[in-house]
């Protein structure tokens, strides 16, 4: 379970990541409208996210905010994932 909730999550981060670095890259473009990630909670665990447009709100230092949370979210799930594996790892030593 904890893997599923992991990867979602690493998931999730890449798609705040992407959309960040798309709004900052088209920032200047005339006629580009901003997005932003959408996450909710699944009722098994995890997340899910969608892209929407982001309206009116928002700023370059904004996404350059969202850039840095998603790559420390991402690096925290890595760091799950690892931890999960590692106890299971010592479990099945143990078992054997």
């Amino acid at each position: 379970m904890i893997e599923n909730i992991a990867l979602s999550g690493i998931e999730a981060g890449l798609t705040r990541l992407s959309v960040a670095a798309n709004n900052i890259a088209n920032a200047s473009t005339p006629g580009f409208e901003r997005q932003s990630v959408i996450q909710s909670a699944q009722p098994d665990g995890g997340t899910q996210t969608r892209v929407a447009s982001a309206g009116d709100g928002g700023s370059l230092l904004h996404d350059q905010v969202n850039q840095l949370t998603a790559s420390y979210a991402i690096q925290a799930s890595v760091l799950s994932l690892k931890v999960a594996h590692d106890t299971l790892g010592t479990l099945l030593d143990q078992r054997a």
